[in-house]
């Protein structure tokens, strides 16, 4: 099932690599990272030629950001957070410090300092991927978007801003903060961001189901379409599809009135989260739907006679 810890687990051994290597994220207090070694400019020089290096970390600044990243109490991550803030509030490595608070905070169930964080790492760092991703997850939770009604559409804007901005930058040729690591085949990177992807398009999806309920006379269907075709390409693009996203798809489905699809999706959903709750709920659903289906064949054949 995925969440915002695997978000970070499978994001930050590039990301941290990259950020520590060459001062953050690109943009993070103007902190620039190397491109790819042999990326040749118009000029025959390599970018890495062309471009600064980023600023110097010590080692006692990388240290301390270690210390961060593999902490796996969540409350001593957010403590160890505060005290690199305190002792390196000008450090190009905040933001990326603030987008491991912000897991930390979800992995308690605090998803209001975990949305608050990463509101602090993107003011930093406006394209830090690994926080566009966190954040693109969490606001269209529920949980977030019932503390406060009067902003849930902006909430839901937000998302879908940092959504599409994960995924224009997941799709660039070559960009300096997601830098394929030693150890992986660009098969294997390709397969990587394929991943993330998937998980932006099941955010835009949750948005667009958000979205349905809010018309004046729900469910909008132009948005439950919109979140059909981003679930679809959510379970689509990566070779590990979610349960979650097959189960939502299938909600798509059933309240837009497509009884068939509804029951393939929670069909999907089940066989793939066979053990876990979500075989269970997927079950149920697929038993209404089937009761519901033949009820309305029966009413229809009965109207025959």
């Amino acid at each position: 099932m995925r969440c915002v810890s695997q978000i970070m687990l499978a994001f930050s051994a590039t990301f941290v690599a990259v950020s520590l290597a060459h001062g953050g994220p690109q943009g993070s207090y103007g902190g620039g990272a190397k491109a790819p070694q042999g990326q040749q400019s118009q000029q025959g020089q390599t970018q890495e030629q062309a471009q600064p290096a980023g600023p110097v970390i010590s080692n006692e600044e990388k240290a301390a950001f270690m210390a961060i990243q593999n902490e796996l109490d969540p409350d001593k991550a957010i403590q160890l957070v505060g005290d690199f803030e305190k002792k390196f509030p000008s450090s190009t490595l905040l933001s990326s410090a603030y987008a491991f608070a912000s897991n930390s905070a979800q992995r308690k169930g605090d998803l209001p300092t975990a949305v608050g964080y990463g509101e602090k790492s993107l003011k930093l760092s406006p394209d830090n991927v690994q926080s566009l991703m966190i954040m693109a997850y969490i606001l269209p939770q529920p949980q977030v978007l019932r503390a406060n009604e009067a902003d849930k559409e902006k909430k839901l804007t937000d998302a879908e801003k940092y959504a599409n901005r994960a995924l224009e930058m997941l799709a660039q040729p070559v960009n300096p903060n997601l830098v394929k690591p030693a150890t992986d085949t660009d098969d294997q990177f390709k397969k990587r961001k394929d991943n993330w992807a998937s998980g932006m398009h099941s955010s835009l999806g949750m948005i667009h189901l958000q979205r349905s309920s809010m018309a004046l006379v729900p469910p909008d269907h132009d948005e439950l379409a919109k979140a059909e075709e981003e679930y679809k390409l959510a379970v689509t693009m990566t070779d590990r599809p979610d349960a979650v996203d097959y189960y939502r798809l299938g909600d798509a489905y059933a309240l837009d009135g497509k009884t068939d699809e509804g029951i393939d999706a929670y069909t999907k959903a089940s066989q793939i989260g066979q053990g876990t709750v979500i075989q269970n709920y997927a079950d149920q659903r697929v038993g209404q739907l089937k009761a519901a289906k033949k009820k309305m064949e029966d009413d229809k054949a009965q109207a025959k006679h």
